[in-house]
């Protein structure tokens, strides 16, 4: 009997020990932190933003937005390719993730829409912007067109989110109160060091992606961020957002890894079917990241885009990609804003690889 029960003593020991060993956030976000990485930082209501400005004054801005649980090092080439095509290009963490604060508030669509409102009224920006959204970071860019349409000039998504996505299993659990917190804590490191695998095709990019992850699980309050965020952002419930924008008729791109682990490429004709036609692109050999893992493919594309939106040649006539592309366009494929065969997804088409 007295075995028994220090027995238990020892598994209620481990199980309260458990969040404090296994948890690898052991520092805030300081001063001296801020000073020690690239990049800058602005302070709003909410707590201080790291964002990164690059580009001429003058020229468009592009901004990016990053997904659920990866900060600003997800971007890899393409605000280089964007500030070699002439644009500004203004990337940033969200908060919660990276270097920007972890702000004790619920991680919803009033908070991510407050901080790039915030952001861009800091930096001065006035005219309308070009989004750029990655996973989750769709939502967000599309919540902020719903908020101020007449400060977006075009979207671009990137294998979003605002249909059901394939989550892990036991990620139900996760949401439960006090019981997913403990979880989370204990075993969070560990899920997301797994999706983070998952969201490739190519496998060779794990490690070095799993290291840059890594760096933001250091400092204090990411996973309670994350955790957050799952319980109050409608990651799987965006479709009556995504008819309501797609309305506006702002020219849209989707892009989509046709391997994507993540959110799975079928949701993609839902999601080209509640935007009414946007350009789209299938890529091959690529995950959920297909920026990230062909830029020499998926690069050119988003420069085009941006730039004919630029020079408003992507508006409600829908626009083709040129000669100079790897991609072209199936002939039939309606303009954007063209009647009939709004609910048949084989009329859309999709560009394709030559």
């Amino acid at each position: 009997m007295r075995n028994k029960f220090y027995l238990w003593c020892l598994i209620g020991a481990a199980l309260i020990a458990a969040p404090f060993v296994m948890d690898s956030e052991s520092e805030p976000i300081t001063n001296e932190v801020r000073k020690s990485v690239p990049g800058s930082f602005v302070k709003l209501p909410d707590g201080f933003v790291h964002y990164e400005l690059s580009g001429l004054p003058e020229s468009d801005l592009v901004v990016l937005v990053p997904g659920l649980t990866s900060p600003i090092y997800i971007w890899r080439e393409l605000p280089r390719a964007l500030l070699a095509a002439g644009f500004q290009v203004l990337r940033y963490d969200l908060f919660g993730r990276g270097f920007s604060d972890r702000p004790y508030v619920d991680y919803d669509q009033n908070l991510f829409d407050r901080q790039l409102v915030g952001l861009l009224r800091k930096l001065g920006s006035e005219a309308p912007v070009h989004l750029v959204g990655l996973s989750m970071g769709g939502p967000v860019v599309f919540e902020f067109a719903r908020r101020h349409s007449q400060r977006v000039a075009s979207m671009t998504l990137i294998d979003p989110a605002g249909f059901p996505v394939n989550l892990p299993p036991g990620a139900g659990l996760i949401r439960v109160p006090l019981l997913g917190d403990y979880l989370f804590r204990v075993l969070g490191e560990r899920i997301l060091l797994a999706e983070t695998a998952r969201s490739v095709f190519d496998k060779k990019l794990v490690p070095d992606l799993q290291r840059k992850f890594r760096v933001q699980l250091r400092y204090e309050g990411y996973k309670r961020a994350v955790l957050s965020t799952m319980r109050h952002m409608p990651l799987g419930e965006m479709k009556n957002t995504y008819k309501r924008v797609g309305s506006l008729q702002r020219p849209t791109l989707v892009v989509w890894g046709r391997e994507d682990q993540i959110i799975d490429f079928e949701n993609s004709k839902k999601i080209r079917a509640a935007l009414r036609q946007p350009q789209f692109l299938g890529v091959p050999a690529a995950g959920h990241l297909p920026h990230y893992e062909r830029p020499d493919l998926v690069n050119p594309v988003i420069v085009e885009f941006l730039e004919q939106a630029w020079h408003g040649e992507g508006g409600a006539l829908g626009w083709s990609l040129d000669a100079r592309s790897r991609f072209r366009r199936n002939s039939s494929w309606p303009a954007r804003g063209a009647g009939g065969d709004e609910g048949n997804e084989d009329a859309r088409g999709e560009d394709e690889i030559d």
